[in-house]
């Protein structure tokens, strides 16, 4: 686990799939991993969520949350766009997408 008093940067909206190694967990707030990697072109980024309305999200469906990436480059600021869609990593098992909604 990171930092829970960290400075969030983005609101995104994320989807995530039940993969096997969360079969047990009933929703995404559930889950006591608080990070996974965003995957751009052949780069992974690694970041934090917090979800808005925990007791509101649920697997494969839409819920917003705010995001800090562990490391912000260059790189990475003029790739992230906004209502860009990007897949989402758990290690190296695709765990869902995610799309930048704004910068805070």
């Amino acid at each position: 686990m990171f930092d829970k008093n960290r400075e969030y940067h983005y609101i995104a909206e994320m989807t995530l799939s039940k993969i096997e190694s969360i079969k047990n967990l009933s929703q995404p707030k559930d889950d006591i991993v608080d990070w996974f990697f965003l995957k751009i072109n052949q780069y992974q980024f690694s970041f934090i969520y917090k979800i808005i309305n925990p007791d509101k999200s649920y697997y494969e469906k839409p819920f917003s949350a705010k995001l800090s990436f562990n490391v912000e480059n260059k790189f990475l600021k003029e790739e992230l766009k906004k209502n860009m869609f990007y897949t989402i990593l758990r290690g190296n098992e695709k765990i869902g997408e995610i799309q930048i909604i704004e910068k805070i």
